[in-house]
């Protein structure tokens, strides 16, 4: 995935340009510092339980032995995920059934804004 930032000339505001879907992926609003910030905080907290769901749904898939370096596989576990994974990002609901799923999967609730406060 490659994004690049377009910033408003009068406004300074920005927009995150996909380079994968040729579009603006912050819709038609120009967006302050703090709102882009907040934005990326959400993607990349996304792509955080995302990561952990996929390690503890298909763990040890990927990893190597140590003596033998042959790699651990599940496929079964890894196309299960992948499965799961394309239909909740594509629901109405998706950081719902991205939030139960990792509950589900880690028994850690995801409540309020992680966000330090600085």
């Amino acid at each position: 995935m490659g994004w690049l930032l377009k910033q408003h000339k009068q406004t300074y505001k920005w927009k995150i340009w996909s380079t994968v879907t040729d579009s603006y992926i912050s819709g038609s609003d120009w967006l302050t510092d703090e709102e882009m910030k907040a934005e990326l905080r959400q993607e990349y907290e996304t792509e955080y339980k995302l990561r952990v769901i996929e390690t503890y749904w298909t763990f040890p898939h990927g990893w190597r032995d140590k003596d033998s370096h042959k790699m651990l596989v599940d496929w079964k576990a890894r196309e299960a995920f992948h499965e799961w994974k394309q239909q909740a990002l594509m629901s109405e609901n998706s950081d719902e059934e991205i939030d139960r799923k990792f509950e589900e999967l880690t028994g850690q609730r995801q409540t309020g804004d992680p966000t330090p406060t600085l």
